[in-house]
């Protein structure tokens, strides 16, 4: 085993690799193994559960295609596609998903250990503590360098005797075989990556593999730029800037941080092949100038070729804050991120921190020494660029790649899924630490890396618990972040799920004493009020949040239906249109319309609004039913019957559609049917009263009198009333009477 370890053989090289790859798979899949089950919660529910596009079921061109581009995401199509193809393999099972995510994490720590396989090369060329690596191996220190004349002969011969250096592409096609402490640098490095507890952000949160997926083929990307740019062969060089590029474009499909691709290959260049020679950005000039237009027109495309002031300002109105206020906020979030990663508590590892708003540099006080804090570690990478040459590219690293989610773009203040590419600088940069001390005290730096990277998973495999449930998410945030109005709210649309109203009322007049303006704690109250029956408590709720967004037709239909339990319809009927009004393809104020016109009688009304309903949404179950009842009251039981048949197709589990089908099919004489319809609603609901009754009375007209006479007392026992003269009649034909 140490001579594989050691080994210049191209055979062995890839055998460390194999076993890299091995025990990053086998490290993922033990930290995520609880997480495989873990609800969908948050914006799962808009981009996947709630976004019909997503449900596609057949391999038509036309449902991909719209899966791609719609929903609240419509500018990550990519990532839209593969959980498109989650659901068409296996719908809504939240296992596959977190498969995928997985493996695309797993795929990921591959990356960077390989990536780390390539800097690694072109650290044995440069000076500094590097150097100190060459020298515990045995080998020479590095000559002067090329730029300076009178060393390339002596480099070059160096490289030809010493097998294990690493020589630029440009010079030699031989394999490039890792000793071991190089790779130790490398898995220390990926296997960092793979078991940091913030990485479960980015994994088990189903939905934020568009963030995943955008590192992997921004990894792999930058991974073919680093391979094109050190061989020697032209054609396989242009090959690989091409499958660059594709990687590219696929990781823009994903998320928009990809954009920052060029200037990531402008600063490895300086860095690593370019030596850090600033005469050479002087020289290219227009290259730096190309890449920052490129990304700029990137960052326009994903704007929707929107004028950027107006993109800010439209974004901004529904923020509480300002673009000079997130400026001064970014660096007290970038500290906050900092401090998750070097000390990753289970009490910093929130799903939304609660990030106070900084309105100057001296408040809240930690404004400035934020911002001295992050203004020292850039100078410190500048200054110490040459002899700490990845330390400080990883420093760069990390701040490039937060350049686009804490700028001036009015996003949310902070996520910390967005330190999901970043902390691949910090990884490299950690298992840089380690190899230098790997020359001198293997055992210790083995040993120490190895327990950190298996403290970590345990702490990541922890995190994952938060997950399994909304309802422990939410509590979970709640209790780190007590002022979050936002957490609050969250937690009581989770026991809402529950059918916990009166707890769920608690949460949102929680976030309400918060914040007192936030118009979806009112909307959520209101309609918990309606459900426990005090609607005058819901229509003071819906009053608030109309003063707040005078044009949301979703509250002028809640409006409506709480005068509605008041009986006040009149009043109902105008918040109703004026919802329709506001949103004429709105579906559910058609059906709350329809329902109060059934209540009063007005059928054919009923039946038109119902109609109009399911022209807007044909998948609507309670709108076929509602329209099936109508249709039965009028006696017109034939209709009636193939609504209600297409409640039960869209819905199998829908008691009322079977009881109102069988009573409309035993009214047809088809009481072998309507019984079959009995059968099942009973097996749903066996304590559905009703049902025992109209069943008694199918047995009863297929003469089957003793099982209409268990019926009779199965209802009875359960509260139910049955009429008097039917009782008789069953018990005289059990007696002999026919």
């Amino acid at each position: 085993m140490p001579s594989l370890f050691h080994s210049s053989a191209p055979a062995d090289c890839w055998l460390r690799h194999i076993i890299a790859v091995v025990l990053l798979g086998m490290l993922c899949a033990t930290i995520y193994a609880n997480g495989m089950f873990g609800a969908f919660l948050f914006d799962d529910l808009p981009n996947i559960v709630d976004n019909p596009h997503m449900q596609v079921t057949t391999l038509d061109p036309s449902a991909w295609y719209l899966a791609a581009i719609s929903g609240p995401s419509s500018d990550r199509p990519v990532a839209n596609l593969t959980f498109a193809a989650n659901h068409y393999l296996s719908g809504f099972d939240v296992f596959g998903f977190h498969v995928v995510n997985v493996i695309v994490h797993w795929v990921n720590g591959v990356l960077v250990y390989f990536v780390a396989v390539q800097l690694w090369g072109l650290l044995r060329t440069l000076p500094g503590p590097a150097g100190k690596l060459r020298v515990a191996q045995g080998e020479p220190p590095p000559g002067p360098s090329l730029k300076k004349g009178g060393g390339i002969k002596a480099t070059l011969r160096r490289r030809a005797k010493n097998r294990d250096c690493v020589p630029s592409g440009e010079q030699t096609k031989r394999h490039t075989p890792l000793p071991l402490v190089a790779f130790l640098f490398a898995l220390l490095a990926a296997g960092f990556f793979v078991a940091h507890p913030l990485q479960t952000q980015s994994v088990t949160y189903i939905v934020q593999r568009m963030n995943s997926l955008a590192v992997m083929f921004y990894l792999l990307a930058w991974l073919c730029y680093m391979l094109g740019r050190k061989t020697p062969s032209p054609g396989r060089r242009w090959t690989l800037w091409a499958a660059c590029l594709v990687a590219w474009l696929l990781a823009l499909g994903c998320k928009p941080i990809a954009a920052t691709l060029p200037l990531l290959i402008l600063v490895y260049e300086l860095y690593f092949p370019r030596d850090l020679d600033l005469a050479w950005i002087r020289r290219r000039v227009r290259y730096l100038l190309a890449a920052v237009l490129v990304v700029g027109l990137v960052g326009w495309w994903f704007l929707g070729l929107q004028p950027p002031g107006e993109f800010l300002q439209e974004g901004y109105a529904l923020r509480e804050f300002t673009p000079a206020q997130r400026l001064m906020t970014q660096p007290r979030v970038i500290a906050g991120y900092l401090g998750a990663i070097l000390v990753p508590l289970p009490s910093l590892l929130i799903l939304t921190p609660h990030v106070v708003t900084s309105t100057s540099l001296l408040s809240p006080a930690t404004t400035l020494p934020s911002l001295l804090l992050l203004v020292g570690l850039l100078v410190a990478a500048v200054k110490f660029a040459r002899p700490y040459r990845l330390a400080s590219f990883c420093v760069v690293w990390f701040f490039l790649h937060l350049g686009i989610e804490s700028s001036i773009f009015p996003l949310e203040m902070a996520f910390q899924h967005r330190t999901y590419l970043p902390l691949v600088g910090v990884a490299l940069a950690v298992g840089w630490l380690f190899s230098l001390l790997a020359t001198r005290f293997l055992t210790v730096s083995l040993v120490g890396g190895t327990a950190l990277i298996l403290v970590l998973g345990f702490l990541a495999h922890q995190r994952n618990l938060a997950y399994r449930s909304p309802l422990i998410m939410w509590a979970d945030v709640v209790t780190k972040a007590p002022d979050d109005y936002r957490g609050h709210y969250n937690l009581g649309v989770a026991l809402d799920d529950l059918g916990r109203y009166v707890e769920a009322v608690e949460c949102y007049t929680r976030s309400l004493s918060i914040h007192e303006k936030y118009f979806d704690a009112y909307t959520n109250r209101g309609i918990d009020y309606m459900r426990l029956g005090l609607a005058q408590q819901a229509l003071d709720d819906f009053n608030q949040a109309i003063a707040l967004d005078p044009d949301s037709a979703r509250v002028y239909n809640n409006r409506g239906g709480s005068y509605s339990q008041l009986n006040e319809f009149e009043s109902a009927f105008t918040d109703y249109a004026r919802a329709i009004e506001l949103d004429p393809e709105f579906a559910e104020p058609h059906f709350n319309r329809a329902d109060d016109l059934r209540f009063l009688g007005r059928r054919a009304e009923a039946i038109e609004d119902y109609s109009r309903a399911l022209q807007i949404f044909p998948g609507y179950t309670e709108a076929w039913l509602g329209r099936g009842i109508s249709f039965a009251e009028q006696k017109e039981y034939e209709r009636a019957i193939r609504d209600l048949s297409v409640a039960i197709e869209l819905q199998p589990d829908h008691a009322e559609a079977y009881f109102f089908r069988g009573t409309c099919l035993g009214r047809q004489q088809q009481a072998a049917l309507a019984l079959r319809d009995f059968d099942r609603l009973l097996e749903l609901r066996p304590d559905h009263t009703e049902a025992y009754r109209s069943r008694a009375v199918q047995h009863f007209v297929l003469r089957d009198y003793d099982a209409a006479w268990r019926d009779v007392l199965r209802c009875r026992e359960l509260g139910g009333e049955v009429l008097q003269d039917f009782v008789e009649q069953v018990r005289a034909a059990r007696n002999g009477g026919d």
